[in-house]
């Protein structure tokens, strides 16, 4: 595979990531079915790793579209113990290889327990407060769950084989589910052919983009870290990492114990080997790959160029923006987020969050002209051309401008949000005055006075929750607030004269 290929693949992969069919990505079903492993004991020995761990991403064969005829039947026991029936068929080590592919494939469907609905992480999740960042929230939920997981493995996860099934082998598992079931599957050859080179490619890309951002970009996995901090327990309902964990050592198992099994076959030995040395060298293609869209500007843009080209939805554009952002090591992870949907989508309605996005900008544009106006202050003596052309001079000066325009937007949208902004209410400290003479000079206010001091302890509080939402130039907020306000001093009114 070329690097020319390789980008493309990148593309591919990315516009396929796009689609929020499943609950957690193919690298997070390793990552996952590995941390399991570790904690409570591998079901298979390490000779049948390699099908374990990539039978644990295959239920979701036929995604690289979004959409799968077979998604009901990739995921469900039947499937699993079709595969292990035509195991029985096969000789050693074929048959074991079978079978922890389908302890493989239980592993998946535990995960996915833990996952799916709008309980599950990937849906539940809800970046930087909420903001609105233009982007497709599962799926990019599940890219950036995806490099996290790889990053907390990558030192076990990279000295690992996946032996992904053969097309023959899984024609021959579709038709013994038929069998078994009654339910009638279509086994088109080169359908089927293609849809597993295409979950292989996605997996492997996944993991290539997943370990050159491990290892060239390290502060930007932090950041990632830093804002999905509850990726163990879960956005809701403990529906995390830490849970799915747990089902997959309760359930991925296989019929019988394979946690001793070694083979000594050596043509499966030569087999595995070659098989991996190709996934090593796949890796290595794609990895040169990122690294050109890391390191050239030209690149990214052209394609995203492309991308704008050939997706049709606005949302799916701004993914695959975010997608090239993650390899632009000027970017920050926030930056890369907003900037990627805005991009796309433009400013949001709201003031406060474009805002909060053109800070953003601005936070990116003062990164760029620092860079430049380092380069130009300290040009090397052998770049003499430069002195002619004064290309590094123009450069630093063209971003130093275009960070003073977006200061000065940022400054006219503050004043925009501080014109529209309701007055802040004076202080209730009228009304405590008044609470306290009305109830040293009339006796029905004494009867009254614990309820009068309860309202005014409520209007109190919505007050400064009034004075917070200000603060934090939250219109929706700010409004509520006010809202509450009112109707907290109109009661008190209505108590005080009674």
């Amino acid at each position: 595979m070329n690097t020319r290929h390789a980008i493309k693949v990148l593309l591919v992969v990315l516009l396929a990531a796009a689609s929020p069919s499943m609950a957690w990505g193919p690298v997070s079903h390793i990552a996952l079915t590995y941390e399991a492993g570790v904690k409570s004991g591998f079901p298979v020995s390490q000779d049948l790793i390699g099908a374990y761990l990539a039978g644990s991403t295959e239920p979701d064969v036929g995604l690289d579209d979004g959409m799968s005829e077979d998604y009901g039947t990739y995921h469900s026991e039947d499937y699993a113990k079709a595969i292990e029936s035509v195991a029985q068929r096969k000789k050693s080590p074929d048959r074991e290889i079978l079978m922890a592919r389908a302890a493989g494939m239980r592993s998946h469907i535990a995960g996915d327990s833990a996952a799916h609905g709008k309980a599950g992480y990937a849906e539940a999740k809800l970046m930087f407060n909420g903001s609105q960042t233009g982007l497709p929230k599962h799926a990019t939920n599940e890219l950036v769950t995806d490099m996290i997981m790889y990053d907390r493995n990558k030192e076990a996860l990279k000295k690992q084989s996946l032996n992904f099934i053969d097309v023959d082998t899984m024609i021959e598992v579709r038709k013994e589910f038929t069998r078994m079931t009654g339910h009638e599957l279509a086994n088109d050859r080169d359908k089927l052919k293609k849809e597993l080179l295409n979950h292989k490619a996605m997996a492997l890309t996944e993991l290539s983009l997943a370990h050159h951002l491990s290892t060239s970009d390290p502060a930007k996995i932090d950041q990632m870290k830093a804002e999905y901090s509850d990726l163990n327990q879960g956005a809701s309902e403990g529906n995390g990492a830490n849970q799915a964990i747990t089902r997959i050592a309760e359930r991925a198992k296989p019929c019988e114990d394979l946690s001793n099994f070694k083979t000594a076959n050596k043509g499966f030995k030569i087999k595995n080997y070659l098989e991996n040395s190709l996934l090593a060298k796949s890796m290595q293609a794609l990895e040169r790959g990122a690294l050109k869209l890391t390191k050239s500007a030209a690149i990214r843009d052209s394609l995203q160029n492309f991308a704008i080209g050939k997706v049709g939805e606005g949302r799916n554009k701004a993914f695959v923006n975010f997608g090239v952002n993650l390899l632009n090591k000027d970017l920050t992870f926030k930056q890369a987020v907003f900037l990627a949907g805005k991009a796309t989508s433009g400013y949001p309605d709201d003031q406060s969050q474009k805002l909060a996005c053109l800070e953003i900008e601005a936070e990116a544009l003062k990164a760029e002209r620092d860079k430049a106006m380092a380069a130009y202050n300290n040009r090397p003596w052998w770049k003499f051309w430069l002195i002619f052309t004064q290309s590094d001079k123009k450069k630093y000066e063209q971003l130093e401008a275009q960070y003073q325009a977006k200061l000065s937007e940022i400054e006219n949208t503050r004043n925009q949000i501080a014109d529209t902004e309701p007055e802040i209410p004076a202080t209730d400290a009228a009304y405590n005055v008044a609470i306290v003479e009305c109830a040293a000079e009339d006796p029905v206010c004494i009867n009254v006075s614990a309820d009068l001091a309860e309202l005014q302890a409520k209007a109190e509080a919505a007050y400064q929750k009034y004075l917070a939402a200000a603060a934090a130039q939250d219109q929706t907020k700010i409004k509520e607030a006010a809202q509450e306000l009112e109707d907290a001093r109109e009661k008190l009114k209505a108590a005080a004269k009674q």
